[in-house]
């Protein structure tokens, strides 16, 4: 969507949006293509993807996508405003490969591990963003695991 998108559908609504979400895979991360949603006022909210064709929650906490994440770290802090980041989303189903449930060899302490490298990682360059825990309203495979057991700790969760 483009600003003038954004602005059709608030008039048509009667709604002032504050934030946008957006979706990014690993392999594309750019936070050039956020600019033009903060310029226009808005927050963002992003989704990272670590799309790959492998369960990866291991090698995503072991480094493997380091590369990318610092270099986008490093462009939100040139650019200097506040953006939220989702990394992980919906880990507790079974639909995503870094999902807990997508394969029988991963678990809820790979997910806060991974979780928890991607924050410190991303936080450690002094850029200013902010980290969610999205969660689906029912885990994958309907496995009874509480949702409190993906939670990686009050000091990697702004919201």
């Amino acid at each position: 969507y483009t600003s003038a998108d954004i602005a059709k559908k608030q008039a048509e609504t009667g709604v002032r949006f504050d934030h946008v979400l957006k979706f990014q895979t690993i392999d594309k991360l750019d936070h050039s293509k956020l600019t033009k949603f903060l310029d226009a006022g808005l927050g963002v909210i992003l989704n990272i993807e670590f799309k790959d064709s492998y369960a990866n929650l291991k090698d995503i906490a072991a480094g493997k996508y380091d590369n990318q994440l610092l270099d986008f770290a490093l462009a939100a802090k040139r650019d200097g405003r506040l953006l939220w980041l989702r990394p992980l989303h919906e880990a507790n189903g079974n639909w995503y490969n870094w999902a807990v449930f997508y394969d029988d060899k991963t678990t809820t302490a790979d997910y806060r591990a991974a979780f928890r490298h991607v924050v410190r990682l991303m936080r450690s360059t002094g850029a200013p963003l902010k980290f969610q825990v999205n969660l689906n309203r029912k885990n994958g495979k309907n496995k009874p695991v509480p949702l409190t057991e993906f939670l990686p700790g009050d000091d990697f969760v702004d919201m």
